[in-house]
């Protein structure tokens, strides 16, 4: 991300935070009673991930903002659920909060899809505010209105094709079996002649290593927090797929809760979201690319031009699928695509593909 853009989101941020700060600085006085209560917060990912320091953040607020009254627990690595079950455990109530990202409920949240198009964002925090920006305006899927309390919604870095051995033309990826984490990313991936398999993030290490799968898609921060650059360590860094993160309450628990609480949680809501952004950006910068490069030696593969402009084509009729099949569903594809084209300009953020080139050529 250029100075000039970096400058514009860090001053949007500072705006946000800005309003929150007077409030946030002393937890408002109750209008009507808060009753104690414990919120189990649910997450599939390992003991390590970064996103439980986020997580910790939250709930750190949670608890600070509702004077204790509200205690909060943290689980991970799945213990309270396998992580495809992180929606409906929330929504019948086994776990208060949840995470996950929308691959892992397919079908449930077709048109966040519209976020994960190829070649869209230059990175989390990018993505982020207009992700947050859509749902807040009535974009996206109901769900995440109705039938739980969205707490964040939260774009990952571009997702980079990790294989076994190197590979670096469009015919050399034909055929390849390439974990995804669904939705989307099936398309895209498929659009290159791959075989793209739906695989929950646990579940990948021992699929490379037994020769299931011949590589996947996911991020740098994957690659090291689940070690799976010990097996697959070549990387094309191509901003091919991405994946839609959501933190959730229960309805019922969020609806039971006094006005003026829900007031000052909703401020926490709001920076946790921003904080979650900023926060992979600034790890796979400045820690995860480190660690894969002395700890496991990965390779980013030279891609010849050419070959990345085949690799554009070949995606480039994905968008069009999309809002297609969302038509035919009766769903508004393309009212929510020209949403965030919209919201898009209005945070400063560029269609420009140029970058994607630079950043695969090493300039």
């Amino acid at each position: 991300m250029n100075a000039k853009k970096m400058m514009v989101l860090g001053i949007l941020m500072l705006m946000v935070l800005g309003l929150a700060m007077p409030v946030a600085s002393q937890p408002a006085a109750s209008k009507s009673q808060l009753k104690e209560q414990q919120w189990r917060f649910s997450n599939f990912l390992p003991p390590p991930h970064w996103s439980n320091w986020c997580n910790s953040f939250l709930l750190d607020e949670i608890e600070k903002r509702t004077n204790g009254k509200i205690k909060t627990r943290l689980y991970v690595g799945e213990a309270l659920g396998k992580a495809a079950e992180h929606y409906s455990m929330v929504v019948t109530g086994r776990a208060e909060i949840g995470e996950l990202t929308t691959g892992f409920a397919p079908g449930t949240f077709p048109l966040c899809d519209v976020l994960k198009l190829p070649f869209t964002w230059n990175s989390a925090l990018e993505g982020s505010f207009v992700a947050g920006n859509l749902l807040r305006n009535g974009y996206l899927d109901e769900t995440l209105r109705k039938d739980v309390k969205t707490i964040a919604i939260n774009m990952t870095i571009p997702l980079k094709i990790w294989t076994k051995k190197p590979v670096s033309t469009l015919d050399g990826l034909k055929g390849l079996r390439l974990r995804v984490s669904g939705g989307l990313d099936v398309q895209t991936i498929e659009a290159l002649g791959i075989n793209a398999i739906a695989m929950p993030l646990p579940e990948v290490y021992p699929a490379l290593e037994k020769g299931v799968i011949d590589g996947g898609v996911y991020g740098e921060e994957n690659a090291v927090d689940f070690k799976y650059a010990e097996v697959a360590k070549y990387m094309i860094d191509l901003p091919l797929c991405y994946a839609v993160h959501l933190i959730f309450l229960n309805k019922k628990v969020w609806d039971s809760l006094p006005k003026d609480t829900q007031s000052t949680l909703e401020e926490a809501f709001l920076q946790t979201e921003i904080h979650w952004g900023e926060t992979v950006d600034v790890l796979v910068r400045e820690r995860h690319k480190t660690i894969l490069r002395e700890k496991y030696g990965y390779k980013v593969v030279d891609i010849a031009p050419a070959e990345i402009e085949k690799i554009k084509a070949a995606t480039s009729r994905v968008k069009d699928d999309w809002i297609a099949n969302m038509e035919k569903k009766g769903l508004p594809g393309k009212k929510n695509y020209d949403a965030m084209i919209t919201a898009m300009k209005n945070y400063g953020i560029i269609l420009n593909q140029t970058w994607m080139k630079n950043r695969a050529l090493g300039k």
